[in-house]
């Protein structure tokens, strides 16, 4: 073992009392001794436009989506802090030019927790948190929108929708989220339910209870181009002994072959590590929980999945990323994706795929800023399956800045990342450009 990785591992267990855990080891030994950077040379970004530079209110939590059957289709999305409003954007032009859309002509759709996704021959969904669970529907790729729907139930959060893209089921529609058990409010089913009429209408959803942990927190939900159905989440386990607010969890992996009415038992993804409410800045810091992706390029690599996440490391939330070869059976050791060190705390990662393979993650950085509180968008890929990622290029040296104690100090829990045709990448974040909160976009190529 090299003498840097002993010597950061031994410190971290005085740090951490008496708590030994062998995928935590293994974690460590990856990561501590500094990235490893594969050959390749520096992102480019070469569009950086505003998607929205005038909102009529401040904004938070972006999203992006791309029709799979036309490129030049985009839809983004972001919400009021306040969490009642939610605004969506439609670019027909691959995202040289944006315009707002709405439930009618003008008006912002209702909620917060914004969600978009594009399915089969132009269709496009949207679902808020209003506080139900509620999903419009488009037939024309986001020009207009039918009336709302909404997923029975008593309350969720943190809510998916996905729809089938041709394939053996070609009107089905996934929506997941979590909601509180009925015999204790302090912990959470993931609930999901599967639509047969398009998105039209949402039978009762089915509650999982796939683990004895705490806050199961659906963090992506993706149906893959043969049918199956990915829904990645996060437990939280029990506190860290010896530590200051130090969570053990994982990540898990849900999947489904035939439309959701079976469910296969739960993959391991990885370990995690994060903050409690006992340590809020730090846990804020936390909430964007990643997402995951697959590769559908055709090539060597066809069908693997990556996924994401933030991951305490050395006391700072550093972003990470896992690989599956496998279809979700098994999972690589995570890799540390974020090279500004660990004097800052990086946030609310997100991560696609191109048409050659190529992965990206993005993620809010605050390496810029010694106070810890101003953040910007960095990007970095991998060209080998996401063992290694090049060296990361900052999107905008523009800042997005919140207080210590808000609730938005990241933004907001999403941001949109999504693989266009041609092997680019296109971002949508918050930023604080002109003294706003604006939504923001910009093309990478690799």
């Amino acid at each position: 073992m090299p003498p840097c990785v002993r010597a950061k591992m031994q410190s971290s267990r005085h740090r951490l009392g008496t708590f030994h855990d062998s995928a935590f080891a293994a974690l460590r030994s990856i990561v501590l001794c500094g990235i490893a950077i594969s050959p390749l040379g520096a992102q480019t970004v070469i569009d950086r436009r505003p998607i929205a530079a005038d909102p009529p209110f401040d904004i938070v939590e972006a999203f992006l989506a791309i029709d799979p059957a036309d490129g030049s289709r985009l839809l983004a999305a972001a919400m009021a802090g306040s969490t009642d409003s939610s605004l969506v954007f439609l670019s027909g032009d691959g995202g040289d030019t944006w315009r707002p859309t709405g439930p009618v002509p003008g008006a912002a759709f209702s909620g917060g927790d914004p969600m978009l996704a594009f399915g089969s021959a132009g269709t496009a969904f949207f679902t808020t948190i209003t506080p139900r669970f509620t999903i419009w529907r488009s037939e024309d790729g986001g020009v207009t929108w039918a009336d709302s729907t909404e997923v029975p139930g008593r309350a969720f959060d943190r809510q998916w929708v996905a729809p089938f893209v041709g394939g053996a089921y070609p009107r089905l529609v996934v929506a997941a989220g979590k909601t509180p058990r009925s015999d204790d409010v302090r912990l959470d089913d993931i609930a999901v339910t599967v639509s047969r009429d398009g998105g039209a209408s949402f039978p009762a959803p089915t509650l999982i209870r796939p683990d004895s942990g705490y806050l199961h927190v659906v963090t992506d939900a993706l149906v893959t181009r043969s049918g199956r159905i990915l829904l990645p989440y996060l437990v939280h386990h029990a506190s860290v002994p010896g530590t200051q607010a130090l969570l053990r969890g994982r990540m898990w992996l849900l999947a489904s072959d035939d439309g959701g009415e079976t469910w296969d038992t739960p993959r391991n993804i990885g370990m995690t590590y994060s903050y409690s409410n006992g340590n809020w800045p730090l846990a804020a810091r936390g909430l964007g929980v990643g997402g995951i992706a697959v590769d559908e390029s055709g090539g060597s690599r066809d069908g693997w999945l990556y996924a994401s996440w933030s991951q305490v490391m050395d006391e700072r939330v550093q972003v990470v990323v896992a690989a599956s070869g496998d279809h979700g059976e098994q999972w690589s050791d995570p890799v540390r994706v974020n090279d500004g060190g660990f004097r800052s705390n990086m946030s609310t990662p997100a991560v696609a795929v191109n048409e050659e393979g190529v992965v990206a993650v993005a993620w809010y950085d605050r390496r810029n800023d010694p106070a810890d509180l101003c953040y910007q968008p960095f990007l970095a890929t991998s060209r080998d399956g996401g063992r290694t990622f090049g060296p990361s290029v900052m999107v905008d040296e523009a800042t997005g800045c919140f207080a210590n104690d808000s609730r938005w100090i990241n933004g907001g829990d999403t941001m949109g990342l999504v693989a266009q045709p041609g092997g680019s990448f296109r971002l949508a974040w918050i930023n604080g450009r002109r003294g706003s909160l604006q939504l923001h976009t910009a093309v990478i190529q690799p």
